[in-house]
């Protein structure tokens, strides 16, 4: 014999809600912080004349700056790159 569950109350009364809106606020935090650690290094490669995205990137991935996700590609054991949609993202946010 099964057991009918409502889940509609399950979720409302589960407290995963909460870890969901913690995760989401430390993963802003986080990315804020990212942010703040890129800022002058992207000051410094538009101050030697490298202002296309191409070259942005291709100046990060050389200076071997972590991207966002660097922990995920150690993993996987890939080198770092930056492409020109990341170095977009980052000056648009």
């Amino acid at each position: 014999m099964t057991k009918t569950i409502n889940r509609k109350k399950v979720r409302a009364d589960h407290k995963l809600a909460n870890s969901w809106l913690k995760a989401g606020e430390k993963h802003t935090e986080n990315y804020e912080q990212f942010k703040k650690d890129l800022a002058p290094i992207i000051k410094d490669i538009r101050k030697d004349g490298i202002n296309t995205l191409q070259g942005i990137a291709d100046e990060l991935t050389r200076r071997k700056v972590k991207t966002k996700n660097w922990k995920y590609l150690k993993k996987k054991n890939q080198p770092i790159k930056w492409y020109p949609s990341q170095v977009r993202n980052y000056l648009e946010k």
